[in-house]
């Protein structure tokens, strides 16, 4: 009788520890489904592209077009 208590007392802390590994996962979750519409969003793509790495929008001329 007393090992099974302390094997349910075990596996209630095993679950615990599991249900708050969730919860940061799901929070973790939530915070990349919010980044990703942020960087998603064209302008912000733009100002990151511009800011972050330098690139400019090429002029017409320096446009190659290929057929698929």
């Amino acid at each position: 009788m007393i090992e099974s208590k302390y094997s349910a007392r075990l596996l209630f802390i095993k679950i615990q520890a599991a249900e708050q590994r969730l919860e940061q996962l799901e929070i973790s979750w939530k915070r990349l489904i919010i980044e990703e519409r942020m960087l998603s969003d064209h302008n912000q793509v733009e100002k990151s592209a511009h800011s972050k790495m330098g690139l400019i929008e090429p002029n017409r001329q320096a446009i190659v077009y290929i057929q698929l």
